[in-house]
C-alpha cells in the first residue's frame, strides 16, 4: 500500500470536561487502500466513533485533536480550513451516521435532504437535484421514491431512513465512505438488507469503506481487514482471514469467545474499560487480561509484526499487534 487512500498517522485526540483533560484516542495509526474494507471494531466507548469523527473533522466542541497526521490522496487533512473541509465532506468523504432519526434533519422532507447534496456539492439546479435523488431512492431501493422523496424522516421505518441516509452518503460517489454502526438500531432481517446494498454499491462505485461496528460477524463478512482499538488505543490489525483464526491480542480474543452461539456458554470479557481520566499504566488493556505480567503493568507495548504472519514486514496486510506476550508466541 505504497499510496493508500487514506492513512492516520499517531492521532490523538483529548477530551476536555469541567473536572479533567483526558485522552479518548490515543497514538492511533491505520491505512485503507482505494477500493478496501477496513473493519473498526471494539466495545462501546472504545473510542470507534470519535476516531471516524475526527477523520471528517466533526468531533465534539469539547474535544481536541492534538497531535498526528490524516492524510487524504497525499494531503494532510487536518491542515485544511472549514471551507476546504466543506468541499471534502460529503464529495470525497462521507459518513453514514449510527441513528439516521438524529442524523436526518426532522423539518425538511428525506428528499429535499438528499436533494440537497447534488444542489450543494455539485451545484445543479433543483429541478436536476430532484431527478438525482429520485435516481439515488431507486438505487438503495426505496419504494415509490417519488412519494418517499415527500415523507419526513418520523414518517420511515428504521430501515427506511437508513436507505435515506445512504442514499445521501452515496450522492456524489465518494471515493471513502465511513460507515458507523450503520445496522446496530435494525432487526436482523432488515439488517442483512442493508448490507447487501452497501456491498452493491460499493462495487458499482469502486468507493472504499471503514466500517466501525461492534458486531465481529458482520465485519467479518463485510471487511478484508480488521483493526481492533480498545480504550483509543489500537491493539491489533490483521487480515480478516488471519485475526479471527488467530488472534494475537487477548482482548481481540476476548471479543471472539464473547460472541454468542448457538449451544455454547457466553464467555463475556471480565471487568470494564477503566475511567478514561484514570488509565492505568503499563498495558491499557492489563487490568482485564488473563495473561498479564509484571512487565504488562510497567511498559506500554507497541504495535509489532506477529511470528508466523508470512506477510513481509510492514506488508499492509501484515499481522500486527500490541502485546508483550502475543497469544501462540
Amino acid at each position: 500500500m505504497s499510496n493508500p487512500l487514506l492513512r492516520i498517522e499517531d492521532l490523538t485526540v483529548e477530551f476536555q470536561t469541567d473536572t479533567h483533560r483526558f485522552c479518548v484516542v490515543e497514538g492511533f495509526s491505520l491505512s485503507i487502500a482505494a477500493g478496501e474494507t477496513v473493519g473498526l471494531v471494539g466495545e462501546s466507548g472504545s473510542g470507534k466513533t470519535v476516531t471516524a469523527l475526527a477523520i471528517l473533522r466533526l468531533i465534539d466542541p469539547r474535544a481536541e485533536i492534538v497531535a498526528g497526521h490524516i492524510w487524504f490522496r497525499g494531503e494532510d487533512i487536518l491542515r485544511k480550513t472549514e471551507a476546504e473541509m466543506r468541499r471534502i465532506r460529503g464529495r470525497k468523504i462521507a459518513m453514514i451516521f449510527q441513528e439516521p432519526m438524529t442524523a436526518l434533519n426532522p423539518s425538511y422532507t428525506v428528499g429535499e435532504q438528499v436533494a440537497e447534496v447534488y444542489r450543494y456539492q455539485l451545484r445543479t439546479s433543483r429541478a436536476d437535484a430532484k431527478r438525482r435523488a429520485l435516481e439515488m431512492f431507486e438505487r438503495v431501493k426505496l419504494p415509490s421514491p417519488r412519494t418517499m422523496y415527500g415523507k419526513y424522516a418520523h414518517e420511515l421505518s428504521g430501515g427506511m431512513r437508513q436507505r435515506a441516509m445512504i442514499a445521501a452518503a452515496l450522492a456524489c460517489k465518494p471515493d471513502l465512505l465511513i460507515a458507523d454502526e450503520p445496522t446496530t438500531a435494525l432487526d436482523v432481517s432488515i439488517q442483512a438488507q442493508i448490507l447487501a446494498l452497501l456491498q452493491d454499491l460499493q462495487t458499482e462505485i469502486g468507493m472504499a469503506v471503514l466500517f466501525v461496528s461492534h458486531n465481529l460477524e458482520v465485519v467479518a463478512e463485510l471487511c478484508k481487514r480488521v483493526a481492533v482499538i480498545y480504550a483509543g488505543n489500537l491493539v491489533e490489525v490483521g487480515t480478516v482471514d488471519t485475526l479471527f483464526r488467530r488472534p494475537a491480542h487477548p482482548y481481540t480474543a476476548g471479543l471472539l469467545r464473547s460472541i454468542p452461539r448457538r449451544r455454547q456458554t457466553l464467555q463475556p470479557i471480565t471487568g470494564s474499560i477503566f475511567e478514561p481520566h484514570a488509565p492505568p499504566p503499563g498495558c491499557c488493556f492489563h487490568p482485564r487480561c488473563p495473561y498479564a505480567e509484571a512487565r504488562c503493568i510497567e511498559e506500554i507495548p507497541g504495535l509489532r509484526q506477529v511470528k508466523g504472519d508470512g506477510s513481509r514486514e510492514n506488508a499492509p496486510d501484515a499481522h500486527v499487534a500490541a502485546c508483550h506476550f502475543p497469544l501462540g508466541q
